[in-house]
């Protein structure tokens, strides 16, 4: 029994440590659901508090019209290109602002193995806050535009 006990609970151990890799792919999904204004779906997969820009909005509903706004307006990411996946570390909420309050949001809200997605679009530049999975898709902790 104890033979089969102690890899049991290492397997379970080792399976609660698998994070999810926000990769490209990753990323095109949650620009193709800002492209075609599934707003629906991008409030779904936001978490709250959000960033937006540098500014923190703390209620589910406010991040939901943010995106039905967007989708109102028919915003897109004008022919998109990734640039960049950067790992979330010490400093890194300085790519939205060195305000205390982003800041204290990236200390508080962001996990460690969360990533920006470093966007170029002809409609300027984006940077998504990301993590792990939700409802099969990374995510969403922020995000700031041009």
């Amino acid at each position: 029994m104890k033979k089969i006990l102690i890899p049991l609970i290492c397997m379970i151990a080792l399976a609660s440590c698998v994070t999810f890799e926000v990769d490209e792919d990753e990323v095109s999904k949650i620009i193709t659901l800002i492209n075609t204004g599934d707003s629906e779906k991008l409030a779904k997969i936001t978490q709250t508090p959000f960033l937006l820009d540098a500014e923190i909005i703390a209620l589910k509903d406010d991040a939901a019209l943010y995106w039905k706004n967007l989708a109102q307006v028919k915003f897109s990411l004008v022919n998109p290109r990734l640039v960049d996946i950067i790992p979330v570390e010490e400093g890194t909420y300085k790519l939205f602002s060195e305000s205390w309050e982003v800041e204290v949001f990236f200390n508080k809200y962001v996990p460690p193995h969360s990533v920006v997605a470093e966007i170029k679009a002809d409609n300027g530049g984006f940077l998504l806050l990301l993590d792990g999975e939700k409802k099969g898709y990374a995510q969403i902790l922020g995000i700031k535009g041009p």
